[in-house]
């Protein structure tokens, strides 16, 4: 997968760095969320609760 995201040249880099960490919490998210979900269809009710 590949994310890409145009700024204008005469933006700040606080635009893209803010993104960057938008788009890292993001991720995360979506792999607990994929490791819950895969973890509650086997039944391992122990992996649904991590953080």
């Amino acid at each position: 997968m590949i994310l890409d995201i145009w700024w204008p040249t005469a933006a700040p880099q606080i635009f893209g760095d803010d993104h960057a960490q938008h788009y890292a919490l993001e991720f995360r998210n979506f792999i607990q969320m994929a490791a819950m979900d895969v973890a509650a269809k086997r039944g391992n009710a122990a992996a649904t609760n991590a953080h």
